[in-house]
């Protein structure tokens, strides 16, 4: 199975496809003349395996084609898809029932695209030319992108509320933890300790234990991350700039679950404190 496409012989350059064997379209490829075709390497390697397919044929339905050139491999159908065969057939030689023009220019869609229409009103006014849209907007309006981007989504919900209720959890049972130690703090102002002293211990015990769950959270994800590599398209799934706001968001979590009940423990006078527990 492979895709078919009929194209003008501008086509390749239009579209920066390099010719990496024999030649694009041409002249020589008319209706007069016998049929050929251009494939991708992918085809070349199917069939012609470590031999050049150029000058050799192809047999398509029920027309035997020559194979005039080789082009590198290109996105058919998805741009996650696995590397397809693909066979060109020059438009002179055959002619289909609705056509796409590919332009490449430096102007803005708003600018080319009435000078593109006039193009064609010039050639043939009863030419329709419809729908004249950049290759982005193509893009985003196709199915190229649509299954990730509806899968970037769900996924993106479902970690912000996994995010949301670790960040709850979180902060109740750090929070109780540290209000279970009101007896103790009571203990050591009335000793002489000052708030400053107590909020730090109990910074650096909130960290050690918010380095501690990063840290297995952190090899967990690298594991689960494999698990969705091939719904990530141009980008890896170890992004180092999500793990580290991800990681400082929960540590800030903690640190916040450890310094709010500590401080409020702290402006309360230690006797009464102790007379409370």
């Amino acid at each position: 199975m492979a895709s078919v496409a009929i194209v003008s012989p501008d086509y390749f350059a239009t579209a920066h496809i390099r010719i990496v064997d024999g030649r694009a379209f041409d002249d020589r490829d008319g209706v007069a003349t016998a049929p050929v075709a251009i494939v991708n390497e992918t085809l070349a390697q199917k069939f012609w395996p470590e031999r050049s397919p150029v000058g050799r044929y192809l047999i398509a339905g029920d027309v035997t084609l020559e194979i005039v050139g080789v082009v590198r491999n290109g996105k058919y159908q998805n741009v996650a898809e696995t590397p397809l065969g693909a066979v060109f057939r020059p438009l002179a030689q055959i002619t289909p029932g609705a056509a796409s023009i590919v332009v490449r220019t430096s102007r803005s869609l708003e600018d080319v695209g009435p000078d593109i229409r006039q193009a064609f009103t010039t050639v043939d006014p009863d030419v329709a030319v419809y729908d004249v849209r950049s290759m982005e907007t193509h893009l985003d309006n196709g199915s190229a992108f649509f299954p990730f981007r509806l899968a970037a989504f769900m996924t993106s919900l479902f970690g912000g509320m996994g995010i949301l209720l670790a960040s709850i959890g979180l902060y109740g049972m750090v929070a109780y933890q540290v209000g279970q130690r009101a007896q103790e703090f009571g203990v050591r102002m009335a000793l002489g300790a000052v708030a400053a002293d107590i909020i730090r211990d109990v910074l650096w015990h909130g960290g050690r234990f918010a380095a501690v769950g990063i840290g297995v959270g952190l090899v967990l994800s690298a594991g689960v991350a494999q698990l969705l590599r091939g719904l990530l398209v141009g980008v890896s799934p170890f992004d180092p700039v999500t793990y580290v706001l991800v990681a400082a968001f929960l540590t800030a979590v903690c640190l916040l679950a450890s310094v709010i009940p500590a401080r409020r423990a702290t402006t309360v006078n230690p006797l009464a404190t102790l007379r409370a527990e």
